[in-house]
């Protein structure tokens, strides 16, 4: 019958667990796996055994068919009380069944079960854990979905022997189990841990192997505890059961190995596991010390070497350790020293340690390290680092950009520069400043080191940083210029500043102010004693005195004739007649004829022009037919003024046919008593100081 133990049992090395002496699996009533205690183990059942029932004084369990995979459990009581157990599978779903047979002397007389569990929990509808315990009443259930996989515990007394039949039903997987209730089992020793065994590789073949006397391990495990023996084992499996006992003078097949040690209480036939690692190497472990390097020496120095042996053994007494000037000598452990003088320059130290093993194998490890004298780099001071202040936002210092300068008469890409907040921050190398820093003050030292990353020698100096303010220089926002100024425009901000530059092209120290003809947007930039600059701008309007190009009699109604004036010019304008108030519409109505004066004025303030003009009524037609009607052309009120010099009548290709008599101006259509056919023509009133007026009219028949 075959069995093995799950390996749920290696997270109990160290525990109290009980297995049988025998060198048998568990799979049969006789190599039952003994309880002791209440420690828990893990159990995967493979295969069944050999048929106990075929004796005729063990009778089969009446709910299930015990030939799967089966493990036996055999509980001795040593006090009375109530005794209940759990069989809890690992992955939460097996179908674990169960039976107990008891009290009993042996596996050849179990006689009948005195409980039987066969709940399939996947059909029940139930947890897949299954035992006994102190709430249930029934002592059978199942097949199938009866039952919920639990039955009532046992009433035990001191003395008495019980056998549990499991088998997995249905799954792959192993399981747990514990017991439960206020009965006394066999106490189990207790393994004591030990510490792994370590030894050297002695095949000079690189196979990781050397022999181990394991029998040092053995009073350790057992610390006193009687009645007790320690066996050694390369497996967990073979542990539990007892078998494949190892040799005490083991040689490793692993590196590292680890030995399980199994001790068992010769009186009760409980044990206890526990284990270890068997290490092989090929060198001592030991660390290299850091190099030591005297910074400015100024006279030749003794070094002790023993001061690196704490650094070299990492506090491992066991090795022993001896320095050397060569490598040579090293490797052939020659001319070791104790003490080296150091005046300049670099000195490499060779050391060679060895570790001695307890079963006499030892370990040789080469190593070294280099004692200098070296100079401190240079950390140049240099001027306050002056920066403007950002307007839009943080005021950032390029570090970087220092760099540099601080390291110049250094070998280039030598050495580490690092700026700090404080003098603290830089003494512990805390919180670096970053290479892009925005000061918290506008005045402020931050700390540098210059470091050499090999010998860790260093320079100290300071950083002040200064934030100057930027000018704040004034344009009037909006200025205007007539154009029809004879003065230039001046432009103009606060004097006192460093220097001036102007969009115009014009700069110096003194010109805070220039003269400007054209509209446009102008800036200056300004800079203060900082070099600091701003800069504003100003935009300048025009605008100018308008030109009148025309004065035009848009509509004849005698008296109420309507004028527009036609004026251009760069300027916003509005209009007035005859010093009257002033209007936005240029057109005027009632007009009476005559003359008038029209006035227009720039609502900037550029100026104003006037013109004078006259207004006259003709008619714009007339029918010389006799009939009485329109019979004559004239020119309505001329006789009112006085500064009519002439009065003449064109044709429309300009030939003078008629000046009108400005006593009697009237015209009857004829040239030279002969009438003249329908037509447009043209008149021309001529005034005095050149003053004319033109316009034509209409001949109709």
């Amino acid at each position: 019958m075959r069995g093995i133990l799950h390996p749920y049992l290696s997270a109990l090395i160290g525990l109290f667990s009980c297995l049988t002496i025998w060198a048998q699996n568990p799979n049969d009533c006789v190599n039952a796996v003994l309880i002791c205690g209440t420690t828990a183990i893990g159990i995967e059942p493979d295969g069944a055994g050999a048929d106990e029932f075929a004796s005729p004084n063990n009778f089969a369990p009446p709910c299930y068919t015990f030939n799967n995979n089966t493990v036996w459990f055999q509980v001795e009581i040593e006090a009375a009380g109530t005794f209940g157990f759990d069989i809890v599978p690992d992955n939460g779903t097996d179908d674990y069944d169960f039976a107990v047979y008891g009290p009993v002397t042996d596996c050849s007389n179990l006689g009948a079960s005195i409980r039987c569990s066969s709940t399939n929990p996947q059909q029940a509808g139930v947890s897949a854990d299954t035992g006994l315990n102190g709430t249930e009443t029934d002592t059978q259930e199942g097949p199938g979905p009866d039952g919920n996989g639990y039955l009532q515990w046992l009433t035990v007394n001191a003395g008495e022997r019980y056998y549990i039949l499991v088998d997995r039903a249905i799954g792959s997987a192993g399981f747990n189990f514990n017991t439960t209730g206020s009965a006394q089992l066999p106490l189990a020793p207790e393994a004591n841990p030990v510490t792994d065994l370590e030894s050297c590789d002695q095949s000079n073949a690189g196979l990781e192997q050397a022999e181990f006397d394991l029998s040092p391990q053995i009073p350790l495990i057992q610390n006193g505890q009687p009645n007790t023996a320690v066996t050694f084992h390369a497996s967990l499996n073979d542990a539990n059961i007892g078998i494949n006992t190892l040799p005490l003078n083991y040689t490793n097949t692993a590196n590292p190995q680890t030995i399980y040690a199994r001790i068992q209480n010769s009186t009760n036939s409980c044990s206890a596991i526990t284990d270890f690692e068997l290490q092989v190497t090929s060198e001592p472990n030991f660390s290299t010390p850091d190099d030591l390097y005297f910074c400015d020496l100024g006279a030749p120095t003794l070094v002790t070497l023993s001061i690196f042996d704490d650094q070299i053994s990492s506090d491992n007494p066991s090795l022993d350790i001896s320095y050397y000037s060569s490598l040579t000598d090293a490797e052939n452990d020659l001319n070791a020293i104790t003490e080296i003088i150091i005046a300049s320059g670099t000195v490499t130290v060779y050391f060679r340690v060895t570790e001695n093993f307890p079963n006499g194998a030892s370990c040789v490890g080469l190593g070294q390290f280099l004692i200098g004298a070296e100079s401190s780099p240079l950390a140049n001071a240099l001027p306050p680092f002056e920066q403007c202040r950002n307007p839009d936002g943080p005021t950032n210092f390029d570090l970087a950009g220092q760099i540099d300068a601080i390291n110049a008469g250094n070998p280039p890409d030598s050495y580490q520069t690092f700026f700090y907040f404080s003098t603290t921050d830089r003494a512990n190398d805390d919180n670096r400043l970053p290479l892009n820093y925005v000061p918290q003050s506008d005045g402020e030292f931050i700390y540098i080191r210059v470091i050499d990353p090999v010998s860790g020698c260093f320079t100290d100096t300071q950083l002040e940083l200064i934030t100057h303010p930027n000018p704040q220089p004034s344009l009037y926002p909006n200025d205007l210029y007539c154009l029809n100024s004879p003065d230039a425009l001046i432009l103009e901000t606060e004097p006192g500043f460093a220097y001036y530059r102007w969009s115009t092209g014009e700069e110096g120290p003194d010109l805070n102010q220039i003269s400007v003809r054209e509209g446009g947007t102008y800036t200056v930039e300004v800079s203060n004693e900082f070099g600091c600059t701003t800069s504003v701008n100003t935009e300048v309007q025009v605008s100018n005195s308008a030109t009148i190009q025309d004065i035009t009699t848009t509509r004849f109604e005698y008296p109420n004739n309507q004028v527009e004036v036609v004026a251009t010019g760069e300027g916003d304008y509005e209009y007035s007649l005859d010093e009257g108030p002033f209007q936005e519409s240029a057109v005027f109505n009632p007009v009476p004829y005559g003359f008038h004066t029209a006035f227009v004025r720039d609502r900037n303030g550029c100026g104003i022009v006037s013109e004078r003009f006259l207004v006259l009524d003709y008619p714009r037609f007339f029918t010389p037919n006799a009939d009485g009607f329109n019979d004559l052309w004239y020119i309505e009120g001329l006789e009112t003024i006085p500064q009519a010099r002439s009065l003449r009548i064109y044709n429309r290709y300009g030939k003078l046919l008629r000046q009108l008599d400005l006593r009697n101006p009237s015209w009857d259509g004829t040239l030279n008593g002969s009438r003249l056919p329908a037509d447009d023509y043209w008149f021309e009133l001529i005034l005095e100081e050149g003053f004319t007026v033109r316009a034509h009219f209409s001949l109709k028949t």
